[in-house]
This record gives C-alpha cells, sequence and structure tokens, in this order.
C-alpha cells in the first residue's frame, strides 16, 4: 500500500510517442467513486472496467518529478522516438 507515486525522469520525453508518463486526469475521482460503492470485494476484482476520460500525456526534461495520487490511472506511452526513456519510481 501506498498514498503518492512519485517519479524522476532521466533522460526527456518532449514530443508525443517518447515513452511519455500518461495520466488520466480526474480518474482518481472516478477510482474513489468506484471503490466506495464496490467495497473490499472490488480489490479481487481486478483492474475497473470504467470510462477514464482522456488520457494526457506529459512531457519532462531530465531531472523533473511528477507527485500523483495513487489512484491516478497512469501508464507509459509507447516510445518511437529512438531514444531511451529511463525514469525511477518510488
Amino acid at each position: 500500500n501506498f498514498s503518492l507515486l512519485a517519479g524522476i525522469f532521466l533522460t526527456a520525453a518532449s514530443e508525443p510517442f517518447a515513452g511519455n508518463f500518461t495520466v488520466w486526469p480526474g480518474s482518481h475521482h472516478l477510482l474513489e467513486e468506484y471503490f466506495a460503492r464496490r467495497g473490499p470485494a472490488a480489490l479481487a476484482e481486478g483492474i475497473p472496467q470504467i470510462a477514464y476520460g482522456q488520457p494526457r500525456p506529459l512531457s519532462f526534461a531530465p531531472g523533473d518529478v511528477v507527485l500523483c495520487h495513487y489512484q491516478l490511472a497512469h501508464a507509459a506511452a509507447v516510445n518511437t522516438s529512438g531514444q531511451d526513456r529511463c525514469a525511477v519510481f518510488f
């Protein structure tokens, strides 16, 4: 269990599809409502199949940090840039 996701980017992703950290803004509120309705049983049901809205890929430079709520839906975008994308998450 954790309450905060922290990412530190070691390389840049300044263009689309460069392995950008991608978030679904407001999805933590949707997930909060889902878990409140479903109760503890929801934890054994896998990832909720709900409409999260539009994803937002974030651009970043080396040394940038992202802090986000632990329930915020997030993923790494595909990297077609030809440059490695390196980051550490805590």
